[in-house]
């Protein structure tokens, strides 16, 4: 596995080691590097998504009612 490295100040560090028995600083790292570029894909994917739906044409007025009733009535 790829090792990284991050420097922190030295307060942090005394803080980390104080409370080194109740969490487990490499996997809560790990935890939050995962998440935050999850945060980002999803961030992104909405973006690409709005992208989209801006592109598509807009319908007229009236069209998602009148295909709703025409749905309910095929399915009588």
């Amino acid at each position: 596995m790829p090792v990284v490295s991050v420097k922190i100040d030295e307060q942090t560090k005394k803080e980390m080691m104080k409370y080194k028995q109740r969490v487990d600083w490499p996997e809560a790292i790990r935890d939050f590097i995962i998440k935050s570029i999850e945060q980002i894909k999803r961030e992104e994917n909405l973006k690409q998504a709005e992208q989209i739906l801006s592109d598509m044409p807009e319908l007229p007025e009236g069209t998602s009612s009148r295909l709703v009733r025409k749905d309910r009535e095929d399915s009588t």
